[in-house]
């Protein structure tokens, strides 16, 4: 028996996860496995959750705004230098060369976030709370997450074993790679940052990824929302298909 769960398919959502209705709740310590997946990203690299940003002279902060999108690496090397001008703090130019960022200013200055988040400052390979006229960028990594996070709540309530996707006792029902190693870096590639183009992630698993349903709980609903590296639903950037195997 198996079930099928498409984003376009949830019958409600509530606190930002989608929720599906089973037709056939489930219950008697059946056993949920993730057999497969197919999840479409399409995100912008540059979004709210990693734009919250500013600067500092020493004597007062400047935010720093940089339009919601998706960049390349030379495309935002120039809405950097672009949005630190605005701010009037500085004169300022951003480089971008041997496959790094630099950004000098006229006035000794330091990077900031607002937020806990990867932020551009750290794609970029900057050191924030560091002041000097001269910043030197390291790798940088403009994709906005590195991995996408399945994740289920009523999936994962009682589960008492681990799946192999798993890392610790969270929400995850898997973890999946979504940016290779060899394109993480390759400012040559158009493909590189992955968040330039939609993604289209996808695998059928020969050892299933199963979840125990504890014999007293009856589940009528699953719920079911994608997070990134940091943990932040990115549900309004993904669509996807999961096809779980019910023993």
């Amino acid at each position: 028996m198996s079930l099928l769960i498409n984003s376009y398919q949830r019958s409600f959502i509530a606190n930002g996860k989608d929720n599906f209705k089973l037709k056939n709740p489930l219950t008697d310590g059946r056993q949920l496995q993730l057999k497969s997946f197919v999840i479409v990203v399409d995100a912008p690299n540059i979004n709210p959750l990693n734009s919250q940003l500013f600067i500092d002279d020493g004597l007062q902060s400047f935010p720093v705004v940089i339009a919601e999108g998706k960049y390349t690496y030379l495309e935002l090397r120039t809405a950097i230098e672009n949005a630190l001008n605005a701010t009037g703090a500085a004169v300022f130019t951003v480089t971008f060369l041997n496959s790094k960022y630099t950004v000098t200013s006229s006035v000794s200055i330091s990077f900031g976030k607002l937020t806990e988040n990867k932020s551009v400052w750290d794609m970029m390979g900057l050191k924030l709370n560091v002041t000097d006229t001269v910043h030197l960028g390291g790798a940088p990594n403009i994709n906005f997450t590195n991995y996408v996070h399945i994740n289920s709540f009523e999936l994962t309530r009682f589960k008492k074993v681990l799946d192999t996707g798993s890392t610790n006792n969270s929400n995850v029902l898997c973890s999946i790679r979504a940016v290779s190693e060899d394109l993480l870096h390759d400012v040559n590639n158009l493909n590189s940052p992955t968040s330039v183009q939609s993604q289209i992630l996808s695998r059928e698993f020969d050892n299933y990824k199963y979840v125990k349903i504890n014999p007293s709980q009856t589940l009528y609903n699953v719920d079911i929302y994608i997070t990134d590296d940091d943990g932040n639903d990115i549900g309004e950037y993904v669509n996807y298909s999961l096809e779980f195997i019910i023993e």
